[in-house]
């Protein structure tokens, strides 16, 4: 099997109030762009939003000139982690890969190469991962679904029985 298309209820993300927080950064070195609204931090950078926190080599961040509202984030590093809580009642989730995209507008995570998603000792983990924080419907790839190579690594999960409430 190369391809994994399941629903993993337990693993969500973001506290809603958190998105009206401020987002802070830090890094080696940061460029912000007003008018084109692109900020870019290089080098051991930490974003923080409420509870959300990435950790990585760059980030490339979109924010709308006009409301100063993110559109989309992307992380690059060896690897990137990605750590939020979904509700205060449930566990904190933890996303690694070499590069994640935060799609804002369309609620979307992409992570791909090495890519995982742990929580609560469930995991998935695959080349490429998909997960929509509104549905909670995901998407993993291993890389014999990405390639044609035979020899290759095939997507995994781990759930935990009664944890998918």
């Amino acid at each position: 099997m190369t391809l994994i298309t399941t629903s993993l209820v337990s693993l969500a993300f973001a506290v809603p109030e958190d998105r009206d927080k401020p987002i802070t950064g830090r890094a080696n070195s940061t460029s912000i762009d007003a008018n084109s609204g692109k900020t870019v931090l290089v080098g051991k950078v930490v974003i923080r939003q409420g509870l959300l926190t990435i950790q990585a080599d760059k980030v490339t961040m979109q924010n709308d000139p006009q409301t100063n509202e993110t559109q989309f984030l992307v992380a690059e590093g060896n690897p990137v982690i990605f750590t939020d809580t979904p509700t205060l009642d449930k566990p904190s989730v933890r996303v690694t890969g070499q590069q994640i995209e935060f799609l804002v507008s369309k609620d979307l995570v992409i992570t791909n190469g090495d890519a995982q998603i742990t929580s609560d000792n469930n995991q998935a983990s695959g080349e490429r991962i998909e997960y929509n924080l509104v549905t909670e419907f995901m998407t993993i790839e291993g890389e014999c679904a990405l390639s044609d190579n035979e020899s290759c690594e095939q997507a995994e999960f781990i759930l935990q029985p009664g944890k998918n409430d």
